[in-house]
């Protein structure tokens, strides 16, 4: 899903979303325009109030950008692409 282009926004960056993630919000990618200085818990919180279920279901979500894990505290930059990972199970 593309969002519309905001002509304030500095940034664009691509959430890949797996497994329970991506049946929630019944997509694998999203692209969104963010401003400069975003932080991942900005992201993150915006993806949780377009995305209730999101956060209610899968409160232990792991987080990467540009495949590296990382903290609520990271700032993201233009082109980077972040990766929301659910809990794994199995044996």
């Amino acid at each position: 899903m593309k969002e519309q282009p905001d002509p304030a926004a500095a940034l664009t960056v691509t959430v890949l979303f797996f497994a329970a993630a991506a049946d929630i919000i019944q997509r694998e990618t999203v692209q969104l325009q963010l401003h400069e200085g975003v932080t991942l818990a900005d992201l993150q919180q915006q993806l949780y109030s377009r995305w209730p279920e999101l956060s209610q279901r899968l409160p232990t979500l792991m987080w990467a950008v540009n495949e590296q894990y990382a903290t609520p505290q990271t700032i993201l930059r233009a082109g980077d692409q972040v990766a929301c990972i659910p809990p794994v199970s199995g044996g």
